[in-house]
């Protein structure tokens, strides 16, 4: 009697740590860049708000426009991320359906951030910012 009892707990301890375990490796992690950033230089103030599937930009002061894009992919190895632009006013409705790549680098809570229409750029080429993490 006592080993099928012993048995039963065996089972159910290893059931249990099964779906623990399946619980916590489906549990999403937000890449680093996900939160609201802010630029402000010569008066103009640029707000890049990053979601796991969007990027929303607001400049304001010396340009008032926005955009959206939708993040196609994303690498945090390779600091890369893919965008669509999906609609824009200002200077940024002259984008709407095209495709960048950019690079960024994290450095505390500052975010510096380069674009490219045609290949991901290079580390050394994130010079727009600092972005401030909000």
């Amino acid at each position: 009697m006592k080993k099928k009892t012993l048995l039963r707990l065996g089972l159910l301890l290893a059931a249990v740590f099964l779906v623990a375990n399946m619980i916590s490796c489906a549990l999403v992690v937000d890449p680093e860049f996900v939160g609201t950033w802010v630029y402000t230089s010569g008066g103009l103030t640029e707000t890049l708000t990053f979601t796991s599937t969007k990027l929303t930009i607001n400049d304001s002061g010396i340009l008032n426009q926005s955009a959206e894009a939708d993040l196609i992919s994303y690498d945090e190895n390779a600091n890369h991320i893919e965008i669509k632009f999906t609609s824009g006013t200002g200077l940024y409705s002259l984008v709407i359906g095209n495709t960048y790549y950019c690079t960024y680098k994290i450095e505390g809570n500052q975010m510096y951030t380069a674009f490219d229409s045609s290949s991901y750029p290079t580390e050394e080429e994130c010079t727009r910012g600092p972005f401030i993490k909000q």
